[in-house]
């Protein structure tokens, strides 16, 4: 399921979270934002955690600099989310 309404996002007991191919989260869903938190991306409080973290994983091609911009972001999370799952083995 692709970016559900919040209540949807609600009954969602496990989420995978994907960016670029690669899988950034894989676990219970009420662990997702505090997981993104800890990574320097905490959700805001009134905000739908799907629309969140496709906002904060797509590349925005708006202008040249939105784009590279959000690729830094997403290349950034990646790295990070490697680093926390070798840390954690």
């Amino acid at each position: 399921i692709h970016q559900p309404r919040s209540q949807i996002f609600h009954l969602f007991d496990y989420l995978m979270i994907l960016a670029k191919g690669e899988q950034l989260y894989f676990g219970k869903r009420e662990a997702s934002i505090p997981y993104f938190g800890a990574l320097g991306y905490p959700c805001p409080k009134k905000e739908n955690p799907a629309d969140f973290f496709i906002d904060l994983l797509s590349i925005d091609p708006t202008s040249q600099d939105t784009t590279k911009e959000s690729e830094c972001r997403v290349n950034s999370i990646i790295e990070l989310s490697r680093n926390k799952r070798i840390a954690n083995i």
